[in-house]
């Protein structure tokens, strides 16, 4: 998580009361840490269990075909 883009824009909104921005930036820090692990800890077995209808290798594939739900 470290330089992380999304925790960066959440530390620079916090201080002028950007607290929507800031929780939304969050949550894209935490959507972007999980699938950067299944990427690099467990793609196979990710591929495995999930039934979204095509096979996820990349983080595009992510961004394209699976939702944060």
């Amino acid at each position: 998580m470290h330089d992380n883009p999304y925790i960066e824009e959440a530390l620079r909104v916090l201080p002028v009361g950007g607290y929507r921005s800031a929780i939304g930036a969050f949550w894209n820090a935490v959507v972007d840490d999980l699938r950067n692990k299944i990427i690099y800890r467990s793609l196979t077995m990710f591929n495995k269990e999930m039934e979204i209808g095509r096979e996820i290798n990349t983080y595009d594939d992510f961004q394209n075909y699976v939702n944060d739900d």
